[in-house]
């Protein structure tokens, strides 16, 4: 008799943004996760949002400017998608270029009662200044340097 132990892993998607600055293309917004944050406890990454199943990406940016940063957002073309196994789950994260009205106003975004990450910061970045978060695990911060000029991580 033979015995398998088979891991069954839940998908999640995850649809993140690479917002540019309106002056400097090169530059995107990168965000802080908190330092109790149970999987890249306060790492550099960019915003995103995740469900149990495939959300519209413009109902996602949405809720990502009014619940995670005080902001309306754009939605702007597809730039990468991937996956990554992160214990029992399975992320697949598309990456989409997105455009910002406003100040990010972490402090007044409507995230109280919200459940998913609540930033602590944000500031205007280049995609190499994400590395050691790529390194660390973070999939959106390695799409976004796989996808740019940067090239892959070695």
């Amino acid at each position: 008799c033979v015995s398998l132990n088979i891991k069954r892993l839940v998908i999640k998607y995850v649809t993140a943004l690479a917002i540019t600055h309106c002056q400097d293309k090169n530059k995107f917004l990168i965000v802080r996760r908190p330092l109790d944050d149970d999987d890249l406890p306060g790492m550099w990454g960019l915003p995103a949002i995740s469900s149990a199943e495939k959300d519209d990406p413009k109902i996602s940016a949405n809720q990502i400017g009014f619940h995670k940063l005080g902001v309306s957002l754009k939605l702007g073309p597809k730039l990468i998608s991937g996956n990554q196994t992160r214990g029992t789950c399975l992320i697949h994260m598309d990456l989409y270029f997105a455009f910002m009205v406003g100040t990010p106003c972490i402090s007044s975004a409507t995230g109280i009662n919200y459940p998913g990450t609540i930033y602590t910061d944000w500031r205007w970045g280049i995609p190499l200044s994400l590395k050691q978060s790529a390194r660390k695990g973070s999939l959106c911060c390695k799409l976004l340097i796989d996808a740019t000029e940067y090239g892959p991580l070695s």
